[in-house]
């Protein structure tokens, strides 16, 4: 599940409770390459995982290709 935030802070403070609550970073902070998005991924207690984003562009209606994973820390 993802959830996008207003605002850059609430990714970060998202990150530093997410940290303090010993819950398992699964992707740290980062950019996907694809829509831009600033986010993370965590393993919630129930085992799935859960990404906090902010920034993604818009989707576009044209097909893209990449040669490459599209996140990047």
């Amino acid at each position: 599940i993802m959830f996008q935030v207003d605002h850059l802070d609430d990714v970060l403070l998202a990150h530093d409770l997410v940290t303090k609550s010993q819950y398992p970073i699964t992707v740290p902070l980062g950019r996907h390459a694809n829509d831009q998005t600033f986010s993370f991924y965590f393993r919630s207690p129930s085992g799935f995982q859960v990404e906090i984003g902010w920034g993604g562009r818009p989707a576009t209606h044209q097909s893209e290709y990449y040669t490459r994973d599209t996140y990047r820390s």
